[in-house]
């Protein structure tokens, strides 16, 4: 039973009818503080950590950071994902040494790497006891796929032969399997197999009588056989005659041509190119003639542009009225025959002196196959100049639909095209500047080409030849790659040896040779 205050004690009531405190509530005295109590000195005594501390001063240094102990910028920026090992392995280092010598704080430390306190003395304790902090193996959440599904989707990859889209591509895997998986899951799981996007590329149709002069087009060009020092011994010639191989071939080079550009993030680029017109684009046409290196000789023949020479019939801003200009244009047979007569033939003689007999190549284009009588009854005139005896020249023509057995078809052009796009831009598109264009890339040819560059090309050609030999004859094989070029090495031999049943000492006295025998002999 709870009584009113104002009965218990008389005359405490307030007006208002709030009570007041009673007389023994005021008349308390307030409670007193431990240090009143107590004063300054410990009533308890200090425990040893305690008085460690006291007697020990902290060494550690206020301020900012030090470089030592900074996060590197890939840990400050990487959101919100956590440490690798290395990255683990460098903070309990820094972590480490920070505390031993007193430069910074662990909590300083985990602060800068963007990590919790307690995260940081878990990193720090682990490292001191195992010394590594390398991921530990975690259960996570079990694969959609396995290794089996990866041998059915291989399976329908083939029956499709490779033409689907990744919707179709799980929706049959449904459809044999029974699991019901996502078409974003499928392409994770194959990406990151190692499954990627190839681009079709044409190639000529053969017909059998192509694949079999492919064929053996490849077995006669496949080994060359060294006699001497580099020197090339082809069908039907002998032994002891110097042979040289070139490759010819015309192609129309464009003065503008569209350029993969390469921009980084947040640049502002604009990828317009301005020009007269993108459908017709100024282009020179121009024969190529490259030859094999051989000794001191560097394999380059020359560049010939194919232009005929017209008169301006008026006056315009490219030309005034009487003025002779070469205008680019296809390739004939009497264009062909001059180009090979008046140009070509002229700087094998100046540059392939030496040698006894000089194969040109060339694809069975219509103008060559007219001309081809006309240019062998040129090139067998062996021609006498400043007293020494010029090289006969044949002429010959490689398989139908084999771009890949010439040389500037398969590697060179290609070769050439990229260093003469780097420049092409400090010409201006018009057709006032197809003279400095050729000019441009005849430099080129010149310059960027050299001995060894050219080894590389021809070394490519022998490659693909292998290829076509172990195809075949077809053209279904994989372009090589990584090729390396390897020196003949000459080796000295005596040709007085003790055992006369030696196969190389008996050769080599047969054919009267040099006593050097080079690393790539006949098969």
């Amino acid at each position: 039973m709870f009584w009113p205050r104002g009965l218990l004690n008389p005359g405490t009531e307030r007006s208002g009818g709030e009570e007041e405190r009673t007389p023994s509530s005021l008349n308390r005295a307030p409670r007193r503080t431990k240090l009143q109590v107590h004063g300054d000195a410990r009533t308890r005594p200090v425990s040893e950590r305690l008085r460690k501390r006291e007697k020990t001063p902290s060494r550690t240094v206020l301020g900012p950071l030090l470089s030592p102990f900074k996060a590197p910028s890939g840990v400050r920026e990487r959101g919100g994902r956590e440490l690798s090992d290395t990255e683990r392995v460098a903070f309990a280092k820094c972590v480490h040494f920070a505390v031993r010598y007193g430069q910074a704080s662990v909590s300083d430390v985990c602060k800068e790497w963007g990590i919790s306190k307690p995260h940081g003395y878990r990193i720090l304790r682990r490292w001191r006891a195992e010394g590594n902090v390398d991921s530990r193996p975690r259960s996570g959440r079990p694969r959609a796929l396995t290794e089996d599904d990866m041998k059915t989707l291989e399976n329908l990859s083939e029956e499709l032969q490779g033409y689907f889209t990744w919707e179709s591509l799980a929706k049959r895997f449904t459809e044999r399997t029974g699991k019901r998986v996502a078409y974003k899951t499928v392409y994770n799981f194959c990406k990151a197999a190692g499954w990627r996007q190839v681009c079709e590329r044409y190639v000529p149709c053969l017909s059998a009588k192509d694949v079999q002069r492919r064929l053996e087009w490849a077995k006669q060009h496949l080994d060359y056989t060294w006699t001497g020092t580099e020197n090339l011994r082809y069908p039907n010639v002998a032994k002891s005659k110097k042979v040289g191989w070139i490759d010819i071939d015309e192609k129309w080079w464009d003065m503008l041509r569209k350029r993969a550009v390469k921009v980084y993030p947040g640049q502002q680029r604009r990828t317009r190119v301005p020009t007269k017109s993108k459908r017709f684009v100024q282009k020179v046409m121009g024969l190529c003639a490259v030859a094999r290196p051989c000794g001191d000789f560097d394999g380059r023949i020359g560049m010939y542009r194919c232009a005929k020479k017209k008169v301006a019939q008026r006056n315009s801003k490219f030309h005034k009225r009487g003025d002779v200009y070469d205008e680019d244009c296809d390739v004939d047979a009497d264009i062909f025959y001059e180009l090979v007569t008046e140009k070509l033939i002229p700087d094998i003689y100046r540059k392939m002196a030496d040698f006894d007999i000089v194969f040109v190549q060339m694809d069975g284009a219509r103008p060559h196959v007219k001309c081809m009588d006309a240019l062998n009854a040129a090139g067998k005139e062996r021609k006498r100049i400043d007293g020494k005896q010029m090289p006969m020249i044949k002429f010959v023509l490689q398989p139908a639909n084999s771009p890949d057995t010439n040389l500037n078809d398969l590697c060179f052009f290609r070769s050439l095209s990229k260093f003469v796009q780097e420049h092409e831009r400090e010409i201006e598109h018009s057709a006032a500047n197809k003279d400095e264009f050729w000019n441009l890339v005849v430099e080129q040819y010149h310059e960027y080409h050299d001995r060894e560059r050219l080894q590389r090309c021809w070394d490519v050609k022998t490659a693909v030849t292998k290829c076509i030999l172990d195809a075949n004859g077809t053209n279904d094989y994989k372009l090589p790659h990584g090729i390396k070029h390897e020196e003949p090495i000459s080796v000295d031999l005596s040709l007085d040896l003790d055992d006369a049943n030696d196969p190389v000492a008996r050769t080599l006295d047969y054919e009267d040779l040099h006593a050097s025998l080079p690393s790539s002999l006949p098969r």
